[in-house]
């Protein structure tokens, strides 16, 4: 895929559920990774940026790397999968990205100084398991016994997952988890096995097979991942934990 496939691709199931980005863009989107229709691609970019938490993560990682186009492929999937640009980006310049983002959430001056109190910005990668799990673990957030593995389920949907294909009827797949503890300790939790949906695999993958390394978001089908990709989002999904962890 290219960048601004990919970018696409990801954005999909979110807007679906409308939780990012502009209304019924999903449609649009899903018909340009498809290639049901042929779009300007002018079109496409003025939509995407219209997704108020991917775009400032896009702007940042390509500036710190002098890349011009925020949607350059090895850009996007630095946000998405992880790659050697998150690198370059500085704990100030995530720290600024995270404060603009969770501003417009509507906390407080007080709330944002309490989640910089707990994140190791050293260990912070302008990565989309950050922007995730920061939320997930806000100030005033309640980890108890009765909502902390609603709470584990829903980041760990929200999140970019790695599964491996175990039969297709029902497209079953095995992956790690992640697990909230009451101790407020995020983990990777032990394989298991889990039904998720199509989404784009059968569209935009044709090799796919039993035993294919795959991503999802939501639950839902986004492409077939290298050895690299995989080991590029467990790394730095691990450098999230490393910085959200108390």
């Amino acid at each position: 895929m290219t960048g601004l496939e990919m970018a696409a691709a990801y954005a999909i199931k979110p807007n679906i559920l409308k939780r990012c980005g502009p209304e019924h863009a999903h449609k649009i989107l899903f018909d340009f990774v498809t290639g049901k229709r042929v779009f300007n691609e002018k079109r496409i970019r003025e939509l995407l940026s219209q997704f108020q938490v991917a775009m400032p993560y896009y702007t940042l990682i390509a500036r710190a790397n002098s890349i011009s186009d925020p949607f350059d492929n090895q850009v996007v999937e630095a946000y998405w999968i992880g790659n050697e640009l998150l690198d370059q980006v500085t704990p100030e310049a995530v720290r600024q990205v995270i404060e603009q983002d969770v501003k417009r959430e509507g906390w407080d001056k007080k709330q944002i100084a309490i989640m910089f109190q707990a994140i190791a910005l050293k260990h912070a990668k302008p990565h989309h398991s950050l922007s995730v799990l920061y939320f997930f673990t806000r100030p005033g957030i309640k980890l108890d016994p009765t909502t902390f593995n609603t709470i584990s389920e829903q980041a760990d949907q929200c999140r970019v997952c790695v599964g491996i294909i175990q039969g297709r009827d029902h497209l079953e797949v095995s992956y790690l988890p992640l697990i909230f503890g009451s101790d407020r300790i995020i983990k990777i939790g032990s394989l298991v096995e889990k039904e998720i949906e199509w989404g784009l695999l059968s569209m935009i993958n044709p090799n796919l097979t039993f035993g294919s390394v795959v991503s999802f978001h939501h639950n839902w089908g986004i492409q077939i991942l290298s050895l690299e990709q995989v080991e590029n989002l467990k790394k730095y999904t691990r450098m999230t934990l490393e910085a959200i962890n108390p």
